[in-house]
């Protein structure tokens, strides 16, 4: 791997590491090859990537995850792209997290004890500190930094921000996959977080940075593939919530439709109501699902009202009348056909406002006992 990247040697070891086992054995109750072959590999494809590929890379251009969507859109691909791509690639399949360790492996105290500490490597340690992503990202997949909260709040959040800030959208679904069922127990710890909110809000909007790079794509497909896996791995994660010694689907639900909703104008982003819908729809078919998801919606429901007017409910609602403006809303202009789980559960927030201010109640039975009476005669006598 040290070799030059045309050399037979080079391309030997690349045909050899690409076609070994790296997933289970015939019994799945095992790695086909054991962790320490995983490790070894991980830190072999660290140091070939710091010698041919970051070495090469100059600086000024775009980043080198920009680098490959730009070159599989053009179609063109120097040898040293070809590399990078390979050693990603070869990177994902990796069994390296206790997460993705087989089944009756998980959670013993010796899995927990073998994992090794950030200062064990010293090729990963110094890759961490001078912000290369491969190694950013297999510190939090093969060491302390990514299998505890205290850890990964304190070094881990930068590592994921280095696979952000370099475009590595793949790895980064990867790391949330493995990271987030950490804080299960503690979903403030992350739903609170400047970091975590930034690498969510990147995700979402990552089809979009592609799009605009593919500019001799004529139209772009919807969800993009990163919203696509997104969604997938939230799926999966809900699926194995299901499990006995799991903390429940709705506990996780609750968390991820949390955390989208504390993104700038989520509402209002499409790749976020596609993620929101998919979750509405798994908590329906769920014992408490249903009540969770109203109580939430409506609950971020109020506060948009809030941000929306700062005067008084009352004060508020007499000029959205008196102007003949309805009450902000969530859906908009747009009826949301395409979200329709979505669109029900924003539209029962809304009504049980209404509802609860018993403004229009209130108002009607005025206009009922004097039919003459208008609007904004009605509104006044009330206020």
């Amino acid at each position: 791997m040290m070799s030059q990247l045309t050399s037979p040697e080079n391309q030997l070891a690349q045909c050899v590491l690409a076609n070994l086992n790296w997933g289970l054995n015939e019994k799945e109750d095992a790695l086909a090859l054991e962790i320490n072959i995983h490790r070894q590999v991980a830190v072999l494809l660290v140091e070939a990537h710091n010698r041919h590929v970051t070495d090469q890379r100059t600086k000024g251009y775009i980043t080198e995850g920009m680098k490959q969507v730009a070159s599989a859109v053009i179609s063109q691909e120097t040898v040293v792209q070809k590399f990078s791509q390979w050693i990603w690639s070869t990177a994902l399949k990796l069994r390296l997290h206790r997460c993705s360790q087989p089944q009756p492996v998980l959670g013993t105290e010796s899995t927990l004890a073998s994992v090794p500490g950030l200062l064990d490597n010293v090729t990963i340690s110094k890759g961490v500190n001078a912000n290369q992503a491969l190694a950013s990202y297999i510190a939090i997949v093969m060491t302390s930094v990514g299998h505890g909260m205290d850890a990964f709040l304190s070094e881990g959040l930068n590592c994921m921000t280095c696979l952000v800030t370099n475009y590595h959208h793949k790895p980064l679904l990867h790391v949330l996959s493995v990271v987030v069922p950490l804080f299960y127990d503690n979903p403030q710890s992350l739903i609170k977080n400047e970091k975590f909110l930034f690498a969510l809000q990147s995700l979402l909007t990552s089809d979009q940075t592609y799009a605009k790079l593919a500019k001799s794509l004529l139209y772009s497909e919807f969800p993009g593939e990163v919203t696509k896996l997104l969604m997938c791995m939230i799926q999966t994660q809900v699926q194995k919530a299901s499990s006995p010694d799991s903390v429940g689907v709705v506990c996780v639900i609750e968390m991820w439709m949390t955390l989208i909703m504390q993104l700038d104008r989520w509402y209002q982003n499409r790749n976020c109501q596609y993620i929101m819908d998919g979750l509405v729809k798994s908590a329906f078919s769920r014992k408490g699902g249903l009540e969770m998801t109203q109580l939430l919606v409506y609950t971020d429901y109020k506060r948009f009202i809030k941000d929306t007017k700062e005067p008084g409910m009352i004060s508020s609602l007499v000029s959205w009348i008196a102007s003949d403006n309805a009450l902000p809303s969530y859906i908009g202009g747009a009826s949301l056909p395409e979200f329709a789980w979505l669109a029900f559960q924003l539209l029962q927030a809304e009504e049980q406002y209404q509802q609860e201010t018993k403004l229009w109640s209130v108002m009607q039975m005025e206009m009922i006992v004097t039919p003459s009476m208008t609007t904004d005669q009605a509104l006044k006598t009330i206020v």
